[in-house]
């Protein structure tokens, strides 16, 4: 069985297309950690609330909207269920809002 030189540059095309969709385990999300986005109050500090709830694991891990005050957070969700933290953080009097994190994907 004779391959010709066609099609074996397009199956290497096809290997090497499959190989470089393929996700980085640095890319994956961690399955204990989960996202949340805060709307902190005036003058309050991502620092401040990770203090506040630190029992969760909550991090600053990027800034949304620097004049809002708006902050995505992660927390350990073997610790608290997002839905509960998402009470809790709402309770506190350092934020105006929380909700969870709708994670998007592109369409291609």
């Amino acid at each position: 069985m004779k391959i010709s030189i066609h099609n074996y540059v397009v199956l290497l095309l096809l290997i090497s297309m499959v190989s470089s969709c393929k996700v980085k385990p640095s890319e994956l999300p961690e399955s204990s950690y989960q996202t949340v986005l805060v709307d902190l109050k005036d003058n309050i500090t991502p620092e401040k609330l990770e203090e506040e709830f630190k029992i969760y694991s909550l991090q600053n891990k990027k800034i949304i909207s620097k004049p809002l005050n708006i902050f995505l957070f992660t927390f350990n969700e073997n610790k608290i269920t997002a839905a509960e933290l998402v009470e809790a953080l709402r309770t506190s009097k350092n934020v105006n809002n929380a909700q969870t994190n709708k994670e998007v994907n592109n369409r291609n």
